[in-house]
């Protein structure tokens, strides 16, 4: 693990509120964090296992019904689709814009609606956490 993806983990885990996080690595490995000072949970945060399974899909409009948010439901790591997706993409309902990786998951994350991509907001690679913005789309007609 490269070291500035050890300082993202760091840093994700404290924005979530968390003291500690331990990262299993084989049968007798682990990799343990333990932060000093974790910053508490905000309150966007208190009701996160009550709505972590509509957030994937979920789809808020932010511009007169035309542009809609898609949010990473998830904390781990976001592995971008084999065909690259860029801005300007028409891209189908179900379409697949990649996946979010664990530590025992890999889930995938497909588009909500048909659209035009209007911006793509993380890159291969890069860490995420529950309510991180993956992409705008722009639905038209």
């Amino acid at each position: 693990m490269e070291i500035n993806s050890i300082k993202k983990l760091y840093r994700v885990v404290a924005e979530n509120g968390y003291s500690e996080f331990e990262l299993k690595i084989g049968k007798n490995n682990k990799l343990k964090f333990v932060l000093d000072n974790a910053i508490e949970k905000s309150d966007k945060h208190t009701d996160d296992n009550k709505n972590q399974n509509e957030m994937n899909s979920k789809v808020l409009p932010t511009d007169k019904n035309t542009n809609f948010e898609v949010f990473s439901d998830k904390v781990g790591v976001y592995v971008a689709p084999d065909k690259t997706i860029n801005v300007g993409d028409r891209i189908k309902k179900e379409d697949n814009f990649g996946f979010v990786k664990g530590i025992s998951f890999k889930d995938p994350i497909k588009f909500p609606k048909n659209g035009i991509i209007k911006e793509v907001c993380v890159s291969d690679g890069e860490i995420v956490d529950y309510g991180k913005l993956l992409c705008i789309l722009q639905i038209g007609d």
